[in-house]
Parts: C-alpha cells; sequence; structure tokens
C-alpha cells in the first residue's frame, strides 16, 4: 500500500491459486529465511502458469519486502503485457512506483485498476494516499469521506479516512479528532484484528486525553506483537499521563528491546536484494552493524 514502507508488511490484493510451494515459502521469504527458494520457485511458477496472476503479486510482495522495487515492476510489466485487465497488477505496480516516488506512474496505475475494477475500493484509497503525500489534504479528505458513505463496511477505508481527518485535526476537542475517532472505532469494530487501527486509535485517544482508552487499544495492538513499537510508546504516554507510572520502566525496556529486534529483523531482510535475472537473491557485503 503507498503509506507502506519496506519495513511493514504489505499483501498483496486478489491472489488466485498456483505457484503453491512457492507461496508455502512466502512468509519465510518476507522476513528471515527461505527468499533465495521463494524467488527460484515463483520464477519457475511464472514460466509454468504465466496468466496466474497470483504469482506475479507474490514475487511483487517479496520485491516490495527486500527493496527491489524495479525488479518487481518489471515482473509485473511481463505480467500486464499477458493480462492487461488485471486491475491488481496495476495496484501492485502502483505500489512499488511509490516506493521509487514515480508518483504520476502510481497514480495512473491506481486509476487505471479502478477503471477495470470501479469495485475495488483499494484503488480509489491510494489515490487518496497519493494526493495526501503530494499535499493535497483537502483533495484526499473528500475523497475519503466520499468513499466512506460509499463503502461503510470497508475496514481499509475507515482506517485511511481516520488517518487523513487526525492529520487534519487542529486541536483536542476539534470535531475532525472526534470524527477521527470514530471512523478508526469503525475500522476495529469491522476488523476487531486490525493492528493498524488499534495503533492509530491509541494516537488518537492519548491526543483527546483519553489515557485508559488509549491503553486499552495499545494492548489490543500489542497482543499479536509485543513488538509493535507504536503501541508500546503509546502506552507509555498514557500512563505518564494517567499517573499510572508502576509500569513505565518494564514498558520502556520493552519499547527498546523491541526496537532492537525490529531492527535487527530488517537487517536480515536488507542482507537480500533480487537481481535483474529474477532468479536469485544476493548477499551484500557484511556489514559491521549486523550481528
Amino acid at each position: 500500500m503507498p503509506t507502506t514502507t519496506p519495513s511493514q508488511p504489505w499483501s498483496p490484493p486478489d491472489r488466485h491459486t498456483g505457484g503453491t510451494r512457492a507461496r508455502a515459502r512466502l512468509k519465510d521469504s518476507r522476513g528471515e529465511g527461505e527468499a533465495p527458494e521463494a524467488v527460484a520457485l515463483l520464477r519457475k511458477a511464472i514460466l509454468k502458469s504465466p496468466d496466474d496472476i497470483g504469482n506475479y503479486l507474490d514475487f511483487a510482495a517479496i520485491a516490495f519486502t527486500h527493496k527491489s522495487f524495479q525488479v518487481g515492476i518489471d515482473i509485473l510489466n511481463a505480467g500486464l503485457s499477458r493480462l492487461p485487465n488485471a486491475a491488481a497488477l496495476y495496484i501492485a505496480r502502483g505500489v512499488l512506483n511509490v516506493q521509487l516516488s514515480q508518483s504520476a506512474a502510481a497514480v495512473a496505475d491506481f486509476e487505471q485498476a479502478h477503471r477495470l475494477d470501479p469495485k475495488l475500493s483499494f484503488a480509489v484509497d491510494a489515490v487518496g494516499i497519493m494526493q495526501s503525500q503530494q499535499h493535497q489534504s483537502a483533495e484526499s479528505l473528500a475523497l475519503f469521506e466520499a468513499q466512506a458513505r460509499q463503502h461503510g463496511d470497508d475496514p481499509l477505508l475507515q482506517y485511511l479516512l481516520a488517518e487523513q481527518l487526525s492529520e487534519s485535526a487542529a486541536d483536542t476537542n476539534s470535531t475532525r479528532l472526534t470524527a477521527a475517532i470514530a471512523a478508526a472505532k469503525r475500522a476495529v469494530t469491522l476488523d476487531p484484528k486490525y493492528q493498524a487501527a488499534h495503533d492509530l486509535l491509541a494516537v488518537l485517544y492519548v491526543r483527546a486525553n483519553q489515557p485508559e482508552l488509549a491503553i486499552q487499544q495499545a494492548e489490543m495492538a500489542l497482543a499479536p506483537d509485543p513488538n509493535d513499537q507504536d503501541a508500546l510508546y503509546q502506552e507509555i504516554m498514557a500512563r505518564r499521563r494517567s499517573g499510572h507510572t508502576s509500569q513505565l520502566q518494564a514498558l520502556t525496556a520493552r519499547f527498546n528491546q523491541a526496537r532492537k529486534e525490529n531492527e535487527r529483523r530488517q537487517q536480515n531482510v536488507d542482507r537480500y536484494r533480487l537481481q535483474e535475472d529474477e532468479s536469485h537473491l544476493s548477499k551484500p557485503r557484511p556489514s559491521s552493524s549486523v550481528p
């Protein structure tokens, strides 16, 4: 997604069947283990089943994680040459174009995806994100608000609306802050496991001087991911404001440990880069900062 960075996981939209063995490696390939094998298997799967959208999307996800954005785009270009009406491939290419700061190309891809599949709300969401990144906040907010009315049961859209509202909220008593909290609550109601929405709600409750609710949301975000730095930080801030300081020392230690662990994981991911022949990953020279 356009707001994501390579340090955050990204899952491609709409997978079809195919590439089964490669996908069995996909979870590890986004972290610390089986990336070279997954890439080799996906390349073979693409050659064997060149009309399987899922293979191209999975390859794009690996390229995203390992910051090999142009290689991912090259593979998606090959897919689009065979499947020119595959909206999901345009979205994936748009995501990679964002990472290369190719904003115009990214917007063109998202708009084409929407033309091909108007029901694919993510494509419109992505255009709104791009407008936001280009400092067109009013246009972005208007688009998200209109889409939220049309797609009231889309948790991603509710989250994006909450995020945009939060960025334009002027103070702790603003109507936009209240609206942002309502949209974020709607997102977690629709998807109780939506970790980013729980993180955002924690931020919003801290800003609204409701530390108890912020603590609750932070702990919900930490339940599936104890190394969620954003949640740990917001819980620390909320406990300071609430006066419940007995756990601050332990939380600070957890935050520091989580930061180190997340940095270690990212360093392991960064050891690999996809090569232009798309057949393997290479290891750059060892860095002294990597244990």
